[in-house]
């Protein structure tokens, strides 16, 4: 004759079991490793051709928000020091150009209301 197991019995095991992969998750897998998700940018919106100045997102990373929206370039770009006081210019409505203290413009591409930012390098001595 087969014997019946509670359901709740069920239940609570299936509780542990989950609880015990996310730990594990979390402490074996790193965390979120230092990235942080922005998804409310809070920039009013911008004329196109007019220069505004702005104050990046990152230290490592031209990412802005800018004309209502979080805007970063569409491929890998290191920055050199200085890099504020920056500006940027509204070119069309999914394109803008940002320009650095030291002079470099970087093309940047509008990404919407949500951006993740990765922790910059620790300097080297």
């Amino acid at each position: 004759m087969a014997r019946r197991v509670d359901g709740r019995l069920v239940i609570a095991a299936m509780v542990v079991i989950g609880t015990v992969f996310v730990l594990l998750n979390v402490f074996l897998g790193g965390g979120s490793n230092g990235i942080r998700e922005l998804s409310d940018p809070r920039s009013s919106p911008a004329d196109r051709g007019v220069s505004y100045p702005i104050n990046l997102l990152s230290r490592c990373t031209p990412a802005v928000d800018f004309d209502g929206s979080y805007w970063a370039p569409t491929g890998a770009t290191t920055m050199q020091r200085p890099t504020e006081p920056a500006s940027v210019t509204l070119v069309s409505g999914r394109r803008a150009v940002l320009e650095l203290a030291t002079g470099r413009r970087i093309v940047l591409e509008r990404l919407g209301t949500t951006i993740r930012l990765a922790a910059c390098p620790a300097p080297t001595p």
